[in-house]
């Protein structure tokens, strides 16, 4: 019978100012004669007259005197009333050396007791130790007890040596068999770690609580929505180092060393009368507690500790441990008003931020390096500093330092750790979520992790489906029969073949080597004909596959059905990838009916590019009694090879939640910039169906600005310019070789110019619309300002030829002005570089101003196709027409037989024309050909 038990023993320090002797009679008394030395020692005489020997040395210290055994004797003692006693902590660096010899110590690394060492509070060398076996100066005690306990050899006498000390050679025990007490280990810890738990798993510091209470908020069913509750209930009163901090508030604390060793005491081997609580007392007991009287034990392990004042110990923990402390309070507090609210969820990437420091407190009060994260926390450097420099640091790159300054908690996202086997982002909460929550919460939690961080940075490359071969892998105990058992080799080709397969890249494509590796793992070894079963579904699409996995995932309480593998974790981890594909399509902005579809088309891409070409299914029906089987089964397999319908409407194109944000953030400054008159606006950016919204600008686009052109910022509103004639690009020319019909009015002669077709010719420069928009702009200004450098040169006669022949090599002529309605033709000239005021002549400015407020009501008055009526107006049907089939959306054409309204009683008759061509297509219009409108003067900004 074997009985093992640990002694513990407290070491306090105090501070003595003065000592009480212990009268020489006394001590006599209670140990009969004493020594100078222990025995074996040199110098081991008995004292004869005690009273008479020197109680002090030269330097004031007390002259040890022992006892027979070799126990130290206390010659004076403190009074009852001396200083509260200080704690201590074991000095790291010279633990090791308790386990061997002192005069063997160049053998450290050979006979040193494995020895596990745990710094705290940051210390690096001062915490707590355990080892798997005895202090060397403890171990030399044993002999002379097992002396006294074990069985006597036949044939030997009884040693008449009782000194514990005595001979130390290998012959020190000839004649008692195997030592009948044996140590075991021993650990040495301070008291304070049973002062704020009375076990390790109820340490509050150790629970990762905080990190349970952010992550359960996404948690599903009773039991883990009650655990998640319960925990942000505690956080809610208390923070775990808030609790610890009032454990050891106070004074008095417990703050010893305590050392604890481990033995084994074997009763079985005890003679008879020795098999009984009295003599273990008294003969084990006893001995192994006055063992620490020893000097060779109270030297060692004196110079192994580091004495601390009195209430150094507790607070040392709260003191080194404050930066984390704060940062976890910071943390709470910020997230507790979230946590509070209901369907929330906090990003995953400040949950493992907590999670990291709350390991690392966790690592301050435990000095445990088990439960540092080094995958994650060597990249934030956190475990780095507490092995390199025994303290904590944080890496800028991975925390904004500055933003803490400030309170705020600022991660860059992108700088985190990815598992390069299955792509998942390297987390620190998952022991906490699974004991917490459970393994099917975690997986949850770790699908949504990767998809909002697979969102951000999914590598190019990344073509496998960890995940899926995960699933697959699950398949391997039910790939092998039973009877495959009996032939090893078939049974180590199948598990080979079955291992290809799921580490091919595409294992559930139609790839050939990867279909045979399948075939070979799934068919029985005397099948003559192996194949993969049909479950008798017909052909199937993927939008089958991917409909079912949708309805099991948008149950609440679903059970496994195919394509899911019971007990697999498929399908917690595909229920939160929609849930982030639905949270993805509604940020942007995909209408509410066509979710399901942005969803289904979502997977059906997954599918297309992981090649998915079968899928395992549950055997069909075999028409009996019962319902069919759900479970899947290795051999089925089915094909979603069949061809899947078009889809109803174009998919809606994903963006990331940073494109996502951009384009709001971009709309709404947009939105805002719109709206102020004064604010910046393109010609090119605006919309032509939204064009009535520039009206009220007093700026003009900033296409018509130019280092060698200036539009003074306080010219008189007019109507610019800024016409169809760049949506026509690059066909802005008009054809050769006409002339005006004759004996017609000037209102057929403008008709007959507006129907000219628009023609393109090779001329360089002829496909940018922005330059056109200030040429031509510039173009018609020069002719209406008489200020303007062309103005003046027209008012003095001067020869514009070369300045014609310059514009009309672009495409820009008098021609040209007269096809959008901004001058009156005059005779054929306007053909054959006709010259302004003679054949081509000025509109007057009751006439432009007209034309401004009828092209201001046109544009108000129907959003959808003002602008069509506005240009058809000016410019006529044919310049409208052109626009719309130039096939880049700056027109809508209206329908057949809709004719456009107006109240204006300025217009006439060729205003309400019929357009013959239509277009059903909503589309968005870029404003590259626009009517610009600035009402309000009949003069033109000049040029300068």
């Amino acid at each position: 019978m074997l009985f093992s038990f640990s002694l513990a023993s407290c070491i306090n320090f105090s501070v003595v100012d003065e000592w009480a002797n212990v009268p020489p009679a006394t001590i006599l008394a209670r140990e009969g004669k004493v020594f100078t030395a222990p025995p074996g020692h040199h110098g081991h005489q008995e004292i004869d007259d005690l009273a008479n020997y020197d109680l002090l040395d030269e330097d004031g210290k007390e002259i040890p005197i022992y006892t027979a055994e070799g126990y130290m004797v206390l010659r004076r003692a403190p009074p009852n009333n001396c200083s509260t006693p200080g704690g201590a902590f074991l000095d790291l660096t010279k633990a090791p050396a308790l386990f061997i010899p002192e005069d063997e110590e160049e053998d450290f690394n050979i006979r040193a007791v494995p020895c596990y060492l745990y710094p705290l509070a940051f210390t690096k060398t001062l915490g707590n130790m355990q080892a798997d076996g005895l202090i060397h100066s403890f171990q030399q005690q044993l002999p002379l007890i097992n002396g006294h306990l074990s069985t006597h050899l036949a044939g030997h006498d009884e040693d008449d040596n009782d000194s514990l000390f005595g001979d130390t050679g290998d012959n020190h025990n000839p004649l008692h068999g195997e030592p009948i007490l044996q140590g075991l280990r021993c650990q040495a810890y301070n008291s304070l770690s049973h002062c704020v738990r009375e076990k390790i798993k109820f340490h509050s510091v150790q629970l990762g609580r905080i990190t349970a209470a952010v992550s359960g908020c996404t948690a599903t069913g009773v039991s883990a929505v009650s655990k998640w509750e319960w925990c942000l209930q505690e956080c809610e009163f208390m923070l775990p180092h808030e609790q610890f901090h009032v454990k050891v508030t106070g004074g008095r604390q417990p703050q010893s060393m305590q050392f604890e060793n481990t033995y084994r005491l074997e009763v079985s081997a005890m003679t008879p009368e020795d098999k009984n609580g009295s003599v273990i007392y008294d003969k084990v007991i006893t001995p192994l507690l006055r063992t620490w009287m020893h000097p060779d034990v109270q030297w060692s392990v004196k110079q192994a500790l580091v004495p601390l004042a009195t209430d150094v110990v507790p607070g040392i923990f709260e003191w080194t441990t404050y930066p984390i402390t704060c940062f976890l309070e910071l943390s709470w507090n910020i997230l507790l008003p979230q946590l509070q609210q209901p369907d929330v969820s906090i990003d995953p990437h400040i949950i493992e931020t907590i999670s990291v420091f709350e390991w690392v407190l966790n690592y301050a009060h435990t000095g445990a390096a088990c439960v540092l994260i080094c995958a994650l926390m060597d990249h934030t450097w956190t475990s780095l500093g507490l092995m390199f420099d025994g303290f904590p640091c944080i890496w800028g790159h991975f925390i904004n330092h500055d933003e803490l300054v400030k309170n705020k908690i600022r991660i860059y996202s992108k700088q985190w750790p990815v598992d390069v086997s299955t792509h998942r982002p390297i987390t620190s909460s998952h022991h906490v979520q699974e004991l917490t929550f459970g393994f099917k919460h975690y997986e949850s939690y770790i699908a949504h992790f990767t998809i909002l961080h697979a969102i951000k940075n999914l590598p190019q490359h990344v073509s496998k489906a960890p995940c899926v071969r995960g699933n697959f892998k699950e398949l391997h105990d039910i790939f092998i029969d039973e009877e495959d058992q009996i032939n090893a080799e078939l049974v180590r080709n199948r598990e080979l073949a079955l291992q290809r397969w799921c580490n091919s890249n595409n294992p559930l494509s139609y790839t050939e080597s990867t279909l045979m590796d399948l075939i070979h793992a799934v068919s029985d070894h005397h099948d003559e004909d192996p194949h993969l079963q049909d479950p008798q579904l017909g052909a199937q699409n993927l939008s089958f596959f991917v409909g079912k996995i949708i309805s099991a995932c948008k149950q609440v309480n679903s059970c496994r059905q195919p394509p899911f593998i019971q007990d697999g974790k498929a399908l917690p981890v595909l229920k939160m990838t929609i849930s982030e594909i639905e949270h993805a399509a509604r940020n942007a902005r995909v209408p509410a009916d066509s979710i399901t579809s942005f969803i289904a088309q979502a997977f059906i891409l997954a599918c297309k590019k992981l090649k998915i070409n079968h899928i395992p299914w549950a055997p069909a029906h075999n028409g009996g009694p019962g319902a069919p089987s759900t479970y899947l089964s290795h051999k089925v397999w089915l094909s979603v090879g069949a061809a899947d319908p078009p889809p109803v409407a174009d998919s809606i194109g994903y963006c990331t939640p940073e494109e996502t944000s951009r384009a709001l953030v971009q709309k709404s400054s947009q939105c805002l910039i719109a709206g102020d008159p004064s604010g910046a606006w393109s010609a090119l950016q605006v919309k032509l169906l939204n064009f009535h919204t520039i009206l009220h600008k007093a700026v003009l686009p900033l296409e018509c600005s130019m280092a060698n052109v200036n539009i003074p910022k306080n010219s008189p509103d007019y109507i610019s310019c800024i016409t169809a004639f760049s949506g026509l690009l690059p066909a802005i020319h008009s054809p050769s070789d006409h002339s005006l019909p004759t004996g017609q009015s000037e209102d057929s002669c403008m008709l007959y110019i507006r129907s000219l077709p628009w023609i393109e010719k090779n001329r360089k420069g002829s496909t940018h619309p922005s330059p056109f928009i200030l040429m031509f702009t510039a173009y018609i200004l020069g002719f209406y300002e008489p200020s303007s450098p062309v103005g003046e040169k027209i008012t003095k006669g001067e020869c514009l030829k070369k300045w014609m022949d310059k514009n009309s090599a672009k495409g820009m002529t008098l021609l040209s002005l007269c096809r959008f309605g901004l001058a009156s033709p005059r005779n054929n000239g306007v053909f054959h570089a006709g010259k302004w005021g003679k054949d081509i002549i000025a509109l007057l400015d009751s006439t432009l101003v007209g034309k401004h407020e009828a092209v201001v009501e046109y544009l108000c008055s129907s959003p959808e196709y003002g602008a069509y009526d506005a240009i058809q107006y000016l410019a006529g049907t044919t310049t409208a027409v052109a626009l719309v089939e130039n096939g880049s959306g700056y027109l809508k054409a209206r329908p057949l037989a809709q004719a456009p309204g107006s109240s204006s009683s300025t217009f006439t008759s060729t205003k309400h024309m019929v357009n013959i061509y239509t277009d059903d297509d909503d589309i968005s219009i870029t404003a590259n050909a626009a009517v610009a409108m600035y009402p309000g003067s009949s003069k033109c900004p000049c040029l300068s």
